[in-house]
This record gives structure tokens, C-alpha cells and sequence, in this order.
């Protein structure tokens, strides 16, 4: 009967030992797919936030373009807020080539925008560069080589 016993204690123990192993494994790998699932999910939340985000923040950089001058020659759909060296890129016209209402953008305009009348440097390098002709199109491939 003690063998019988003692037969039935290790048939016992290994259970145990086999249901905490496989309960550990099971564990780790919810963790692991928990894990990249949240990473996942974050990243999804972060980029529907920013979507939803971004024609309030245009809405916003078209006041401060407004607030800056009462007149402002350009449509604020087209204005790229950029920020430095210059404030905005315009691409005249953009917004009309999304409405499909024409085929082409008329001019790219840099715009620096002051209400005091300062000079910055750097953008005065810029307006130089654009002055003398300076400025190239450039296509870069991801993983690729760049192409003029």
C-alpha cells in the first residue's frame, strides 16, 4: 500500500509541476502577444489623433497667418506651415488642384512672416537662395538612391 501511495503522490507531484510549467508558458506568451497587440493599438491611437488633430492645428496656423496681416495674398489651404528657417511654404493654386477644378500648381512661394520687421539670418540665406536660382526638385527613394 506504501507503494501504491508513494506511486500515486509522484503521479500527483508531476501534475502539479506540469500544469505550473504550462501555465507559466501560457503566461508569457499572453504577456508577449499583449505586449504587441498594446504597442499596436497605441501607435493606431496616436495616428488617428494626429488625423483628427490636423485641421484643427491648420485651422489655427491660418489665424496666426491672419492675425499676422490683414491681408494675407495667398489662400490658407495652399500655405505649409514649416516653421524655420521660413514659416511657410505656398503652393499656389494646390487647393484647386485637389478640387479637381485645375491641373496645375501656378508657383511655389517661401514666406517668412513678421509683424516686427526682424531679419532672421538663416532666413535671409534662404531668400537669397531662392533669389539666385538656387533650388532643385529631389526624389528620394526610400532604401534607394537619390535622383535629381
Amino acid at each position: 500500500m506504501n507503494e501504491l501511495t508513494a506511486l500515486f503522490a509522484g503521479i500527483l507531484a508531476g501534475l502539479v509541476v506540469v500544469v505550473v510549467l504550462v501555465r507559466s508558458t501560457a503566461r508569457a506568451q499572453i504577456d508577449a502577444e499583449l505586449t504587441r497587440w498594446r504597442s499596436q493599438e497605441l501607435y493606431s491611437v496616436r495616428r488617428e489623433a494626429l488625423d483628427r488633430a490636423r485641421p484643427e492645428v491648420q485651422r489655427r496656423v491660418g489665424s496666426t497667418i491672419a492675425s499676422w496681416t490683414h491681408s494675407f495674398p495667398f489662400r490658407q489651404e495652399d500655405a505649409r506651415f514649416i516653421g524655420h528657417p521660413i514659416d511657410y511654404v505656398v503652393f499656389e493654386g494646390y487647393s484647386e488642384v485637389r478640387a479637381r477644378r485645375e491641373d496645375a500648381i501656378t508657383r511655389v512661394t517661401f514666406v517668412r512672416a513678421r509683424s516686427d520687421g526682424s531679419v532672421d539670418p538663416d532666413a535671409e540665406l534662404v531668400r537669397q537662395c531662392v533669389a539666385a536660382g538656387r533650388v532643385e526638385w529631389r526624389t528620394l527613394e526610400v532604401g534607394g538612391p537619390a535622383r535629381p
